[in-house]
């Protein structure tokens, strides 16, 4: 099961019969400016828990095996990725791409600050508190799901060293 849109992988995975769920949650693009903004300030929050929902009626309609989910994504996908393992035990691998981990570093790193700053409220010495809890690699020490971290070296926007921080605290737990 992927809950996020990774175009090739997830045509690849479905072609091979295995079921690959893209949900539109909370923060997505397609249903307008409100749903957009509807995870302003809780990145992490519900948004995922809009895929764990459509996972768990997935699963409910025999569609999903529970215990045979996986979760992968790239960029926002991979943040969602880190997210979703940080908050549950349910997937038995993941593979975060090119993931968003750490917000204070996607604002200092990565080309796009304004994201980071809309996205959590303002600037990491202005939100510290905001920037730590939507950050996924404060919660590594939760992780249990065996995962492998993908990251492109060159990715201006979610640059190599999130997931070179993800790797070692992931380890170390």
């Amino acid at each position: 099961c992927s809950p996020l849109r990774c175009g090739f992988t997830v045509q690849l995975l479905a072609a091979n019969g295995d079921a690959c769920f893209q949900p539109n949650c909370r923060g997505s693009a397609g249903y307008g400016q409100k749903v957009i903004d509807d995870d302003r300030g809780d990145l992490g929050g519900q948004d995922m828990k809009d895929v764990l929902t459509g996972i768990d009626f997935l699963v409910k309609e025999g569609i999903v095996d529970k215990n045979r989910q996986f979760v992968y994504g790239i960029s926002y996908g991979g943040y969602s990725t880190c997210s979703l393992i940080g908050q549950t035990e349910q997937f038995r691998a993941a593979v975060p791409q090119n993931a968003v981990t750490d917000m204070g570093m996607m604002w200092a790193l990565s080309d796009i600050k304004s994201w980071t700053q809309w996205e959590v409220g303002g600037r990491p010495w202005e939100v510290p508190m905001a920037i730590r809890e939507a950050s996924p690699l404060t919660k590594a020490h939760r992780v249990k799901t065996p995962t492998l971290v993908l990251h492109s070296t060159n990715d201006r926007r979610c640059p190599l060293p999130m997931g070179q921080a993800s790797y070692p605290a992931l380890k170390a737990h």
